[in-house]
């Protein structure tokens, strides 16, 4: 069900259906490579929250581009919010999610870069709430990984970003907005700089990290999938999140424990 397809009157009917849960499709807008979109993190996790939608019941959120990504600002198409105001418009949102009916919110982020989720789910902590905030990883479910490794091992692909998985994925769920004419071949490379190699092993980070070792904004190449190879990945996502969708749905310990918790702190 799609938040923003329903008249008011659907809605009423739809948030029962829903038992309260309803999931935000988070991710960025940035470089994909040469040959996929910059909205391709939002279009996966939105795609894949409606496919998962159809196995367990749950309101899909519109789609929400403003996650975490000032490390991109030197490629073109990048929108990056400022973290202070990213944090706070999603807390502003979720309220408004929970004022429509909803005590059960998913950040289901197709972005690996939105690791502010930690943070934000700490934030929860800090004043009384009568809702559970869950963070879900679209990609990162093992059952999944598995089917995709065994795929990029076959057909010659690697990496976490504009690689095999994302391309399979996104031959496969919007293949319309795929150019893989325009991708770089693998033997263009990678390049890395020595800030990376410097620090490597060492458990030491810094704000410059990704950039020093991925300048182009590039980690992974296509290799040879297709969208077939796509929706053997998809299909093994969606049976995944549809597990994890079913027991947050089925979640009857968390809320009681934050009132606990808030009683306790004097929140």
């Amino acid at each position: 069900m799609n938040w923003e397809n329903l008249t008011a009157i659907e809605f009423e009917e739809a948030r029962k259906q829903c038992d309260g849960v309803c999931v935000i499709p988070i991710g960025v807008l940035e470089r994909h490579g040469s040959h996929l979109p910059l909205g391709t993190d939002v279009f996966t996790s939105w795609k894949l929250a409606n496919l998962v939608a159809e196995k367990v019941p749950v309101m899909v959120f519109p789609q929400y581009y403003f996650g975490q990504i000032p490390e991109a600002t030197h490629e073109p198409g990048t929108l990056s919010i400022s973290l202070d105001l990213m944090i706070q418009l999603l807390d502003n949102v979720c309220e408004e999610i929970h004022r429509n009916g909803f005590n059960k919110i998913i950040l289901f982020s197709g972005h690996g870069g939105n690791t502010f989720w930690k943070f934000f789910l700490a934030r929860q902590l800090e004043k009384r709430r009568d809702y559970v905030v869950y963070y879900y990883f679209t990609l990162g479910d093992a059952a999944a990984a598995a089917v995709s490794d065994k795929i990029c091992r076959e057909k010659g692909g690697w990496g976490e970003h504009a690689g095999g998985l994302e391309t399979a994925t996104s031959l496969h769920l919007f293949p319309e907005l795929c150019k893989m004419e325009k991708a770089l071949s693998e033997a263009q490379g990678i390049p890395r700089q020595e800030h990376a190699k410097h620090f490597e092993g060492s458990g030491v980070s810094s704000p410059i990290d990704w950039y020093a070792g991925h300048p182009t904004h590039i980690d992974g190449y296509h290799g040879r999938v297709d969208a077939e190879d796509g929706r053997k990945i998809v299909e093994a996502i969606v049976n995944d999140t549809a597990i994890a969708f079913e027991k947050i749905k089925n979640d009857r310990l968390s809320l009681p424990l934050l009132k606990e918790f808030y009683d306790r702190s004097g929140k």
